[in-house]
């Protein structure tokens, strides 16, 4: 029986997986709903269909697979190829670099999104920002809106909450 809607989510210090599971998946790899696992070589193979990092977990990721490869844009490429359980959907690999552009690996391509300029003043505190961006991306994905709306949703979740103290939103975000 499928989880229908029921996203799995993984805090990995390399990197975070997303994914929608059945009950067959969670027993082959020894997964609870909600359990925070480290990934461990059984984990490898996961129907993850999106994953996200920033560039100091993508880089570690890289280095601890031994992909001799320091270059963002590379290894987004080689996380979006890896093996995947299943074929049914293709895997979408997002890194945020803090000042520099977001890179999205997509169907064997990558794209670059610049990210939303701040005066230095404005920053505040910039705990929290890789969790706002995914949740942002996430706002859009659950639309079936575009990798590009997805992303736009992500920078701005990502600006507001840099401008506060501590992981928070305003009242009423102006996101359009």
């Amino acid at each position: 029986m499928a989880y229908q809607g029921i996203l799995l989510g993984i805090g990995n210090p390399l990197l975070d997986i997303s994914a929608v599971v059945d009950k067959e998946f969670l027993q082959k790899y020894d997964i609870k709903l909600n359990n925070a696992i480290l990934a461990e070589e059984k984990h490898v193979p996961m129907y993850m269909d999106f994953a996200f990092g920033n560039e100091t977990e993508a880089r570690t990721f890289s280095r601890v697979h031994g992909w001799e490869t320091e270059n963002v844009e590379e290894i987004a490429l080689k996380i979006s190829r890896w093996h995947k359980a299943s074929r049914t959907q293709k895997r979408i690999t997002v890194i945020t670099q803090g000042l520099d552009s977001v890179v999205v690996a997509d169907d064997d391509k990558v794209k670059k999104f610049p990210v939303l300029k701040l005066p230095k003043e404005k920053l505040v505190d910039t705990n929290g920002a890789g969790d706002a961006f995914v949740g942002g991306f996430l706002s859009q994905l659950v639309q079936e809106r575009p990798i590009e709306d997805c992303v736009r949703a992500g920078r701005y979740a990502a600006n507001v909450v840099i401008q506060r103290s501590g992981c928070s939103f305003p009242e009423k975000p102006d996101f359009k």
